[in-house]
């Protein structure tokens, strides 16, 4: 797990003039989708992993009370400027999820991109945190990862972004996504790990924390021959796939 944060907060530094200049629109369309999958507008949401803050921001534009969360300090200044600049009352926090100690119950948490630091034990113990922080009849929204699509991307490099180089790998025993940052003229590379999930496999995880699965949405997939993204595929062979879980009490 220190690994990937050192991945967080080194490619987030690089990648914080592009964050800047993000608009609150451009994350419309996951808060509009997310909203439509859950099936109504909570009351009260908390965001895990909130980067910049604008999924957040545009939750609580609909009115509701958003508690957002990120431990890399360099989003988390970005998170603040946005409130600022969109005169969002949203309670960003730069905390741990696993040390973030919540005042009340919550109607919706969510997850975008980046389940999966650790081990199996390590995403058990954030869905028992996540129970926790659910109200008995809240719903959680989280983004998982697809091993059939990740193991077709082991060993690509994806062409340059400016002057950083973009690896993929899978390590087939660990079941884990791995995305190798490293800047062109450097020796130093960041390495982020995340552990993938069959649906079949995510949902007897979810069952252990107490929770069953109310739906499974597919995401896009990239097709690593021809380099384009397709906004639409199967749950077989999808980048990520959203899980929609309640708790059961």
């Amino acid at each position: 797990m220190q690994e990937n944060q050192a991945f967080y907060c080194g490619t987030q530094k690089m990648l914080q003039a592009a964050y800047r200049e993000l608009l609150l629109e451009d994350y419309q369309p996951t808060v509009d989708t997310m909203l439509e999958r859950i099936g109504e507008r909570p009351n009260s949401a908390l965001e895990l992993g909130c980067g910049v803050g604008l999924a957040a921001i545009n939750l609580s534009k609909l009115g509701v009370e958003v508690t957002a969360i990120d431990f890399e300090p360099t989003v988390h200044q970005i998170a603040l400027e946005n409130k600022a600049k969109y005169a969002a009352e949203v309670n960003f926090f730069r905390e741990d999820f696993y040390q973030f100690d919540a005042a009340s119950q919550f109607n919706l948490v969510y997850y975008l991109d980046g389940f999966g630091i650790g081990e199996d034990a390590d995403q058990l113990k954030l869905l028992e945190k996540i129970k926790e922080w659910l109200t008995p009849e809240g719903k959680a929204y989280i983004e998982v990862y697809n091993p059939n699509h990740w193991r077709k991307a082991d060993g690509v490099t994806l062409p340059l972004v400016e002057d950083v180089s973009h690896h993929y790998r899978f390590d087939e025993a660990a079941h884990e996504m791995i995305d190798i940052w490293k800047r062109e003229g450097s020796e130093v590379a960041y390495t982020q790990r995340l552990k993938c999930y069959l649906p079949e496999d995510f949902e007897q995880l979810v069952k252990r924390a107490g929770f069953e699965v109310v739906a499974f949405y597919p995401e896009g997939r990239m097709d690593y021959e021809t380099m384009q993204y397709h906004p639409q595929a199967s749950l077989t062979d999808c980048l990520s796939y959203s899980a929609v879980i309640v708790p059961v009490n």
